[in-house]
């Protein structure tokens, strides 16, 4: 047998922390893979929710609001509603704006208030608009 003396190479110490030093590094990549997975989660959520809320919105600015008595409460026939396995609810609250310099003797400017929010509560969106009522506007109404 023959021994070679001043060998250099790694010992067990040395290999043990090289060990630890790459988990530690893991651990931390791992958490922001979890972290940035939460996140994306979380904005497809208020993405459909805001997409909820606009479409109701966009529902309301064709509304005929002659006939309406303010506040004005609306919840669709198809609500709740289930998109990719999550249920959200909608709603839409109409009522006279005292943004306009004859509020409330003229029915011409509405606040409309859309909100979307998941059917157990863990998130909501809630977007304001104001629409004008042309049939109160008669420079406005249609021929």
């Amino acid at each position: 047998m023959v021994v070679v003396r001043n060998q250099r190479g790694y010992i067990l110490l040395e290999a043990i922390i090289a060990t630890v030093i790459v988990t530690v590094a893991l651990v931390a990549v791992a958490g922001m893979f979890i972290t940035s997975t939460r996140a994306t989660v979380t904005g497809a959520d208020y993405t459909v929710l805001t997409n909820l809320a606009q479409e109701q919105i966009e529902t309301m600015k064709v509304k005929d609001w002659s006939a309406v008595t303010f506040p004005y409460t609306y919840i669709p026939y198809d609500d709740p509603i289930t998109i990719n396995n999550v249920s959200y609810t909608r709603s839409v609250r109409a009522e006279l704006s005292d943004l306009d310099p004859e509020y409330p003797d003229k029915n011409r400017i509405i606040q409309v208030s859309a909100t979307a929010a998941r059917s157990d509560g863990q998130a909501s969106v809630t977007l304001v608009t104001y629409v004008i009522n042309d049939k109160a506007l008669p420079q406005f109404r249609s021929p």
